[in-house]
């Protein structure tokens, strides 16, 4: 059974759970594509996150008790075993550097492990993309393991690289441009994520899962990446 609760005007804020997991992000890429299909015409936006969908709608095709009705009935159809892939993998290249990213050794040293066993282990299993959000194409990605499970930085950089590979508590993530951020830096994704000049296209969506592997710097540059000119992270 999902919770219904009014969050604007033309607002409904949908609640499929109470604690995210990849069953939850499944039923929310189902419900999400059944909610395309078949109210489309009133849809104005939908934003899928963790364990919610926050769905705008057309107050003028169609009523808020109308929507909420179609809402849990579409719902109530929803298989008890979802057969397809409702989502999309991405295998992404990291280059992982100590020397470019200081964060690996100080992470590495605290956990115990090494620099190479805190690689494998941050590529070892797959993530999923929980949430979009901070900036255009910042995808939240989890759960990290127990062992990679570090605070943010207590005083944030002024910049990280786009393209910065980093962990803060139980999640992980790509910077798809330069900004200021906290969390630590590990490696570097010579992927795009965005297209800044069309920002509401991300490579990444919520449901989607992401398989990182290590890459070394001749590879990183033959995909394009580029370290920061301004020096790949400023401490």
């Amino acid at each position: 059974m999902i919770k219904i609760e009014t969050c604007s005007l033309n607002g409904l804020c949908l609640s499929l759970a109470d604690e995210p997991s990849a069953k939850v992000l499944d039923d929310i890429t189902w419900f999400v594509a059944e909610m395309r299909h078949h109210l489309g015409e009133h849809i104005v936006d939908i934003v899928p996150a963790y364990v919610t969908v926050t769905l705008y709608f057309n107050p003028h095709s169609i009523s808020r008790f109308e929507l909420a009705k179609k809402l849990r009935l579409i719902f109530a159809n929803k298989p008890d075993q979802l057969t397809q892939k409702a989502f999309t993998t991405h295998h992404m290249p990291v280059w992982y550097d100590p020397e470019i990213c200081p964060d690996l050794a100080s992470c590495a040293l605290s956990s115990g492990m090494s620099v190479d066993q805190l690689v494998q282990l941050h590529c070892q299993s797959p993530y999923r993309v929980y949430a979009i959000g901070f900036m255009p194409g910042f995808a939240y990605l989890g759960d990290l393991p127990k062992p990679l499970q570090f605070s943010r930085k207590a005083t944030p950089r002024l910049n990280v690289p786009k393209g910065a590979v980093a962990i803060a508590e139980r999640q992980t993530a790509i910077y798809p441009a330069q900004t200021p951020g906290g969390w630590q830096v590990l490696g570097l994704c010579p992927t795009p994520l965005i297209d800044m000049n069309k920002p509401d296209i991300c490579l990444l969506e919520v449901g989607d899962e992401v398989i990182f592997h290590p890459i070394n710097e001749q590879e990183f540059q033959k995909l394009g990446g580029e370290v920061n000119k301004l020096g790949v992270l400023d401490e």
